[in-house]
Order: C-alpha cells, then sequence, then structure tokens
C-alpha cells in the first residue's frame, strides 16, 4: 500500500491535539495558516478535558463515546475547512511506570482509542497524524515539558487561560505547540 501524500497547506486548518486517557482525554485546537501551520495573530487557542460517563461501560463505548465528544467539543464536527489531527500515540516503555502500563492493559486501550479516532478522521476526511511520545517530549518530565509548553505559547503572544489547564488538557496544549512548530 502507497503512504498517504501530504498535501500542502492551503488557507486556514483547524488543528486539534489529542492526549488520550482511559479515564479522560485533553484536547487543544487552533486555526492555522500557512506552510509551518503557525497560528494566526489574534486566533485562540482552545482546550479541554472530556470525562468518561458512568453510561459508558464497556471499553468500546467509552472510547467511542470519548471520541464523539472530542470532535464536537474541538469544533471538528462544525469546521467546513480542512483540519488535521494529533494524537499522542502510546509506546511500551521501560522503567516502572512504563511496565505497569503494558501490565495494565493501558497502553493497548490508548492504542486501541487511537486507531478508532484515526478512524473517524478518515470517515470524516480529517487528516490524522499520530505523534509518538517519544517524537514531541521525549523522556522530558511533566513539569519540565509544561515548563517549555508555556515559554512557546508565550512566544507565540497566546495567554490567558492556558496557565490554568489541568493535566491532560497541559499535554494537548504541548502536543499542539509542537505540530504546529512552536515547541522546539
Amino acid at each position: 500500500m502507497k503512504a498517504k501524500r501530504k498535501k500542502p497547506l492551503s488557507a486556514a486548518h483547524l488543528v486539534v491535539a489529542v492526549d488520550p486517557g482511559t479515564r479522560s482525554a485533553g484536547w487543544a485546537s487552533a486555526l492555522c495558516t500557512g506552510g509551518r501551520l503557525e497560528p494566526r495573530a489574534g486566533d485562540r487557542v482552545r482546550g479541554g478535558l472530556i470525562k468518561a460517563r458512568s453510561s459508558w461501560r464497556t471499553w468500546p463505548e467509552r472510547a467511542m463515546g470519548m471520541a464523539r465528544s472530542l470532535f464536537e467539543e474541538s469544533g471538528l464536527l462544525s469546521w467546513s475547512g480542512e483540519a488535521i489531527v494529533v494524537c499522542e500515540y502510546p509506546e511500551f516503555r521501560s522503567g516502572a511506570v512504563g511496565e505497569m502500563a503494558a501490565r495494565s492493559g493501558d497502553t493497548l486501550l490508548l492504542a486501541y482509542q487511537c486507531g478508532l479516532l484515526g478512524g473517524m478522521c478518515d470517515f470524516d476526511r480529517v487528516e490524522f497524524r499520530p505523534a509518538p511520545v517519544s517524537a514531541w517530549k521525549g523522556q522530558l518530565s511533566k513539569a519540565e515539558t509544561w515548563r517549555r509548553t508555556l515559554e512557546a505559547w508565550a512566544r507565540a503572544k497566546v495567554v490567558g487561560k492556558i496557565s490554568l489547564a489541568k493535566a491532560d488538557t497541559r499535554d494537548a496544549l504541548g502536543l499542539l505547540a509542537w505540530a504546529v512548530g512552536r515547541l522546539d
């Protein structure tokens, strides 16, 4: 199978970054333009947290419910232009935390959620870009990643509610900064 050729970016794109989770998923979005996906001056960076509902009893129900909520809350459903979803893709990691996630099955659940989201994007003609953790933040701690994320958005003159973001949304904002070329 031939790899899809990435289309050059045209006018405006909605870029949505997703940090998937088994109980909640963080997201961040920005309206971007130009070849480097740089936010236009005055455009707002938005973010949020999707929490699993108790009515979603099985993992497939929860993953589908969270993916649908992401499309609604991020603006993907109402967006008529081109859109890109950048999703943090889980990796098997060494160390105590990585091995615990692998043993509990969380890594596979996150891969399932990413695949489901990628399938929904394909169905809706939204470009999907999986981003392995090692590609966008490497081995940095959550605190260091957040510090770098705040610096990146401050340089872009995007301030305000970003500093109040909660856990999963913080990683989504960092992933968005990386996707639009703001995070080195």
